[in-house]
């Protein structure tokens, strides 16, 4: 089954804020509304988008979760 995210990753290398923004956009949600996926507040989350600050294991194991997609794919390591 492909991963319906992998179509928005045709440059390379992409970063973890890049990925994060562009399916952010793709759910056509604002930064508040995505970081509230993840219990985030909105400047935390707009941090990792501008690749400020990377997210804790934690959190990047809830965007998998919640995003449905392996932590390979999120990070850059695996396109599927």
């Amino acid at each position: 089954m492909e991963n319906e995210w992998a179509r928005f990753d045709t440059e390379t290398p992409q970063t973890l804020g890049r990925r994060l923004r562009k399916i952010r956009r793709h759910m056509d949600l604002t930064q508040k509304e995505f970081a509230a996926l993840f219990d985030l507040k909105r400047e935390a989350y707009a941090n990792y988008e501008i690749d400020k600050t990377e997210p804790t294991l934690d959190t990047i194991c809830k965007m998998c979760r919640v995003l449905n997609v392996s932590a390979d794919f999120l990070l850059g390591l695996n396109e599927e």
